[in-house]
């Protein structure tokens, strides 16, 4: 086998730093030599001996191959660093060269090295600077907790204001030596009114004192104006705004059109909550002299004759009614004659908006057939409720009464109910009845 290198090293044995919890290093000089009468391409290669770890060795790049001219030394420096912690003992490592040309049969085993590693010698512990350490930190504790409770007596607790009107806010938040600003996109006119809907800081939170608290108003919303609208329309409007107490009375302005809404109260443009009172004033209805349009018969010469399909009710040659059967025509006559029905009225004709029959200019009363069906009603508290121009709502309450296609003939209705003191709306045949009369 051929040995074209020497390997030499500076020292069979080194000593590693010690330094507690560092690696433990060292450096040391290897000699290779190109003893041929050659120059020869070589390379280098740290061999790790035992229990060594060959990742504890570093040569440097361009030592580890390159071109030996003849005789030609070069010295090559191996850094050893071993980790923390490697068990004590004693370790070697050796640094070998080979020739590029032949390097499995022309290669030198360097000198072997050994270096002792040992345990790191504890720390001394200095009893003195322990307990100083120990004083500063009881000290820093205490000023901590001095200057914690001295903060904590600083805070005051949130108060909840929410729902509260500004004025209760605001003498709650001072009582509690907190400040306030408010926020508002669109308040109500009246600040009185104002609620408050949110706040920032939230309640029970732990602030510094004199902290502000903002204060959000809860948004109004503006009265529209309904001048000239419907009553439907105006209560529409007023529902559709979050208006839950819609309360409505008449009055009288010049040059209004009877049924539409004349003002209202709050006025149009004010701000205000949504959930308070409001009520609206509807231009009354003309007062007109009640002129009755009444024909009289004689209950006892009442016939029915019937008409093809249908029943004709006459009073000698006079026609009267048209029923669409015999029953309903039966009906009618029982009632006539049990009430002595003796004038047919009508408000509005050709096509009356109501028919209503009278005994002697007296209104029937009491009940003196069976099964009749009715409606009852408040002759005080009926009011005209104007849907558009040909359409007029007799209404008791919420309740729809009687209709008519215009003002004049639904204050007529009216007045004819409270003349004669009618309670009770009745029918003969429904949902289209064929006959129909009033009493009380």
């Amino acid at each position: 086998m051929a040995q074209s290198f020497t390997v030499t090293s500076s020292s069979p044995k080194i000593v590693l730093s010690k330094e507690p919890n560092k690696p433990q290093t060292a450096e040391i000089i290897y000699t290779v030599t190109n003893k041929s009468e050659v120059a020869l391409r070589g390379r280098v290669k740290i061999f790790a001996i035992g229990k060594s770890k060959s990742e504890w060795f570093k040569l440097e790049d361009k030592f580890i191959e390159r071109d030996y001219a003849i005789n030609e030394s070069v010295s090559i420096k191996v850094v050893i660093s071993v980790p923390p912690n490697v068990e004590a003992g004693n370790y070697q490592f050796r640094l070998d060269a080979f020739s590029e040309e032949s390097p499995e049969e022309d290669f030198t085993e360097g000198q072997s090295v050994s270096f002792d590693i040992t345990s790191p010698a504890p720390v001394k512990k200095d009893s003195k600077l322990i307990w100083i350490i120990i004083a500063i930190a009881g000290g820093l504790i205490l000023i901590s907790g001095i200057i914690y409770l001295l903060f904590v007596r600083s805070l005051v607790k949130v108060p909840d204001v929410t729902s509260m009107n500004i004025e209760q806010a605001k003498e709650t938040l001072k009582n509690a030596s907190l400040k306030e600003s408010t926020v508002c996109t669109m308040c109500p006119t009246d600040s009185i009114d104002w609620t408050i809907s949110e706040q920032n800081p939230a309640a029970k939170l732990k602030v510094k004192k004199n902290t502000e608290v903002v204060l959000t108003i809860t948004e109004g919303v503006e009265v529209p104006d309904l001048s000239g609208q419907t009553e439907v329309s105006a209560k529409s409007k007023l529902t559709s705004l979050g208006f839950t107490t819609i309360n409505a009375g008449t009055g009288y302005k010049t040059g209004a059109v009877p049924g539409t809404i004349i003002s209202t109260n709050p006025p149009s443009g004010k701000i205000v909550m949504a959930g308070i009172s409001i009520s609206y004033t509807v231009q009354k209805l003309p007062d007109v002299q009640v002129t009755e349009d009444c024909l009289s018969c004689n209950p006892n010469n009442i016939q029915l004759v019937a008409e093809g399909s249908q029943v004709l009710m006459k009073d000698g040659n006079s026609r009267m009614l048209m029923f669409p059967n015999m029953t309903e025509a039966q009906k009618a006559l029982r009632i006539i004659k049990a009430y002595r029905l003796n004038q047919q009225c009508f408000i509005g004709r050709p096509a009356p908006s109501l028919r209503y029959w009278k005994s002697s200019n007296q209104a029937p009363q009491g009940a003196l057939v069976s099964s009749e069906d009715c409606v009852s009603f408040n002759p005080s508290n009926l009011r005209v409720i104007r849907h558009n121009s040909t359409l007029y709502q007799i209404v008791d309450g919420s309740h729809a009464v009687f209709a008519a296609p215009n003002a004049t003939e639904a204050n007529t209705i009216i007045n004819i109910c409270k003349k004669y003191g009618f309670t009770k709306y009745c029918f003969v045949g429904r949902p289209d009845p064929s006959f129909t009369y009033l009493k009380k």
